[in-house]
């Protein structure tokens, strides 16, 4: 979160608080999970956008127990 807030430090914008939060967490975190996901799977970035998008893949297990608590 720190370096985030650092990179958009550098760039000249004027956002209050709340708006540098809210861009921080709807733009630059999830490109950050996305371009880490694909330099650890070996992925392109759309591809590795579309794994982050369609979220993960849960066993059935996991859903029928999450659902039985």
């Amino acid at each position: 979160m720190g370096y985030m807030k650092a990179v958009l430090n550098r760039t000249p914008t004027n956002l209050s608080f709340t708006d540098e939060l809210q861009f921080i967490l709807g733009v630059l975190f999830p490109e950050a999970i996305i371009y880490g996901l694909s330099m650890l799977r070996n992925l392109s970035l759309p591809d590795a956008e579309k794994i982050f998008i369609s979220g993960p893949v849960y066993h059935r297990s996991e859903v029928e127990e999450f659902d039985y608590n």
